[in-house]
């Protein structure tokens, strides 16, 4: 049995993230799984769509299955809390999906051709992108085995789904590179407009139902089967 006081707490990240919401309950959960040595066999991390996915109504066969999604997470939140929720669980693959929740800031600017709409799309790009490295890096370096998913559409105003795309392009050259397996969501979720959710998918225009979420799982199960059987 592993000392608690070995446990890796990040501690609350303040300046009103959402991932503080949930800190003290993943923080009691890891510590469960960590001082016990309970083998991990799949951990999702993300934001609201994962957080509300029932995982093991799909993933039951996988073994032990993880949820640490955090409704309102950020990818750079996700990126400082990835070596707690994640790495020191050691589970023998982690699936990730976030950075929608760093685009909503485009909504707010009125005069979306202005230079203060350019600037802000380029800084939650980078932002995000920067992100994604980053936890690329973390994994590589402690040997994680992950699978990337790519942020799906939503209804929200075009520049928010024309950033998803921007987004999602860079992904997939990173995933390429790295050689990481990357799941589409997107493609899958994409309504008759080719730009915007397909609403048979979603709840609300942004998280899926309970149909989004089986094309979802039936995505991703390719992937964990190539790495866990």
């Amino acid at each position: 049995m592993r000392d608690l006081n070995e446990l890796i707490k990040p501690g609350l990240f303040g300046d009103g993230a959402l991932a503080d919401t949930r800190r003290e309950e993943f923080d009691i959960k890891n510590g469960t799984i960590f001082c016990n040595e309970i083998p991990v066999d799949v951990c999702f991390i993300g934001d609201s769509i994962t957080h509300f996915w029932e995982l093991n109504a799909f993933f039951h066969e996988y073994g032990f299955v993880v949820n640490r999604g955090i409704g309102g997470d950020v990818a750079q939140i996700l990126a400082r809390r990835f070596e707690a929720d994640v790495l020191q669980l050691k589970p023998r693959v982690c699936v990730i999906l976030v950075g929608i929740n760093n685009m909503w800031p485009l909504k707010e600017i009125e005069d979306k051709n202005s230079k203060e709409s350019w600037d802000k799309e380029s800084e939650i790009y980078n932002l995000i992108i920067d992100s994604y490295i980053n936890i690329m890096d973390q994994a590589e370096k402690a040997g994680q085995a992950i699978i990337f998913c790519n942020i799906l559409p939503c209804v929200w105003p075009p520049e928010v789904n024309t950033l998803v795309f921007k987004v999602n392009a860079r992904l997939a050259e990173l995933c390429a590179e790295r050689k990481i397996p990357l799941v589409d969501y997107h493609s899958a979720i994409l309504g008759a407009d080719e730009f915007s959710i397909n609403w048979e998918y979603s709840v609300d225009g942004t998280h899926p139902n309970g149909v989004g979420y089986k094309v979802m799982s039936e995505l991703v199960k390719p992937e964990l089967d190539k790495i866990l059987k």
